[in-house]
C-alpha cells in the first residue's frame, strides 16, 4: 500500500489552520461526499489526532440495482483513508429527510454531542451553495450545531468548484485555505473507488447505469482541496449549480 503523509513528512503548511491540535468531524450528507470532497484531509487528520464521520443518509443511490448499502462502502473507503467502521456515525436519515427542517435541531444536538464528547473544535460540511437539498440540509445542521456548541465551522465543495475569481474578492486572511492533494492522491483514489454503487449523481446526463466518468473522478485526485471558514467568509454573490465544474460557487451564506 503506498505510504500515507504524514506531519512529518512534508504535510502541508495549511493543516495547522485546518486540524489545529485535535481531532476533527466531518458531516457528509451522503457516504461518498466526505470521500470526494475532502479524501486528503481525511488522510492528514486519521494520521495526526484523528477524525470522525457523521452521515446523514444514504441518498438516492443506494447500491446500483438494489445492492449493498452504501455506508459499507463508507467504511471501506475510510479504511484507504487510515480510518475505519467506528469513525462513522450514520444517522440513516430516511428519504426526503432535507424538507423536515423541524428535525434539524435534534440533529444538531446530536452532533454537536459527538463531538464534544471526542473533543472535536473543527467541523466541515458541505455549503448551502449546493443545489442538493441534502448538501443545504447538512450545511444548516452544521451551522446550528457549530452555534450551539462554539464549534469551529468550515465548509467544503463536492461537485463543484470555488473559483479563484469567486475567491479573490473580500476574502479575509485565513478563511480560505488550500490543500494540495500531493502524495495523498493514491488513497484518496482507492477510497473514492471503494463506492462501487456509485451511479452518475455527477453526471445525471448519463443514466443511472453508466459509472462515474473518469474524468470527473480524476478532477478529485489533482490540485487542491478548498475549505472556507464559515464565520469568516467573503460575501460572494448567488450559487452556481452545484454539479457544474466551471460553477462560480461561494461559501454558504450564515443566518
Amino acid at each position: 500500500m503506498t505510504p500515507f503523509p504524514t506531519p512529518e513528512a512534508d504535510a502541508p503548511a495549511c493543516l495547522d489552520h485546518l486540524l489545529g491540535d485535535g481531532p476533527i468531524m466531518v458531516l457528509t450528507p451522503h457516504p461518498d461526499d466526505a470521500a470526494f470532497g475532502c479524501g486528503a484531509l481525511l488522510s492528514h487528520a486519521f494520521a495526526r489526532s484523528g477524525a470522525h464521520v457523521v452521515c446523514m443518509g444514504e441518498g438516492p443511490h443506494a447500491g446500483r440495482a438494489g445492492g449493498a448499502p452504501r455506508i459499507g462502502e463508507m467504511e471501506l473507503a475510510l479504511v484507504h483513508l487510515r480510518g475505519g467502521a467506528g469513525d462513522i456515525t450514520a444517522l440513516r436519515r430516511p428519504a426526503g429527510w432535507a424538507e423536515q427542517r423541524d428535525t434539524f435541531p435534534m440533529l444538531a444536538t446530536h452532533v454537536g454531542t459527538i463531538a464534544r464528547a471526542m473533543g472535536v473544535r473543527r467541523i466541515f460540511s458541505t455549503a448551502r451553495t449546493s443545489d442538493d437539498a441534502e448538501h443545504r440540509a447538512t450545511a444548516e445542521i452544521a451551522e446550528r450545531a457549530a452555534e450551539m456548541y462554539g464549534l469551529e465551522l468550515w465548509h467544503y465543495p463536492v461537485w463543484a468548484r470555488w473559483t479563484d475569481d469567486a475567491l479573490s474578492s473580500g476574502a479575509a486572511p485565513g478563511c480560505l485555505q488550500r490543500l494540495p492533494i500531493g502524495a495523498a492522491a493514491p488513497a484518496k483514489a482507492r477510497a473514492i473507488a471503494a463506492f462501487r454503487g456509485q451511479g452518475t449523481r455527477a453526471a445525471p446526463a448519463l443514466g443511472d447505469a453508466a459509472d462515474l466518468p473518469t474524468d470527473e473522478r480524476d478532477q478529485f485526485l489533482v490540485g487542491d482541496e478548498i475549505y472556507m471558514r464559515a464565520d469568516r467568509a467573503p460575501s460572494l454573490g448567488g450559487a452556481a449549480p452545484d454539479r457544474t465544474r466551471a460553477a462560480t460557487v461561494g461559501p454558504a451564506d450564515t443566518p
